[in-house]
């Protein structure tokens, strides 16, 4: 995935934060089943509960993410659930699941096609969420 910078996208997900005290917020995921394992759609990484951390090493921008206002390494995010779901649309394998997202853990966010994102060095999945998005793609 490559999410685009946007800087007003950015402070949207900045006042998220501010008006949850600064915790953790819900972000969506979208993710598929490959093989009877969660994974994400286009690394084909296994998702699991717990912490979910992503290759990249730091927060701050690299400086050709810079020039380019692009981010490729992260963990890539929706803002919110309609946003994630019309990814899904036309894939009966893939759904959405909720992630939860730390102020210290933000890259940036911006664009991924039309929809509002995020980016993440790592986010939290709850097992309960995992094991409901399992139940829901095994029906299908």
């Amino acid at each position: 995935m490559c999410l685009f910078i946007k800087e007003k996208i950015t402070d949207k997900v900045l006042k998220k934060f501010a008006d949850s005290d600064g915790k953790i917020v819900t972000m969506w995921k979208v993710v598929v089943m490959i093989d009877g394992r969660i994974c994400t759609p286009y690394q084909e990484a296994i998702v699991r509960d717990g912490i979910f951390k992503s290759n990249r090493r730091t927060k701050k921008l690299r400086k050709l993410e810079i020039e380019d206002m692009q981010i490729e390494n992260g963990i890539h995010v929706f803002i919110n659930k309609i946003g994630a779901t019309k990814e899904t649309q036309g894939y009966t394998y893939r759904t959405v699941m909720p992630v939860y997202c730390r102020l210290k853990d933000f890259v940036a966010a911006g664009k991924f096609y039309c929809a509002q994102s995020a980016v993440f060095t790592k986010v939290e999945i709850k097992k309960e969420d995992l094991d409901a998005v399992k139940q829901e793609l095994k029906r299908r």
